[in-house]
């Protein structure tokens, strides 16, 4: 994969992430994606029946820009 492309990710645990694809890895075992920089969706419903939604990153304590995930961990991108 040599271009970089912005991706929603909807994961099996219900989260759903917004983030860069830099490559898909392909093993005999296993097949994982690499992502950059990944922001999660999340809806609040504020007073006065505001309702929107918010990025916030990921992994709140991380330094690590770069994650990688088992593609069976993903239920669609």
């Amino acid at each position: 994969m040599t271009e970089v492309k912005l991706a929603a990710i909807k994961l099996i645990s219900g989260e759903e992430i917004i983030c860069y694809v830099l490559d898909i890895i392909d093993s005999d075992h296993y097949s994982t994606i690499l992502i950059r920089d990944p922001l999660k969706v999340e809806f609040t419903d504020g007073r006065r029946s505001k309702k929107s939604y918010k990025l916030t990153p990921w992994f709140l304590f991380s330094s690590t820009r770069e994650h990688e995930i088992d593609l069976g961990k993903i239920m669609g991108i």
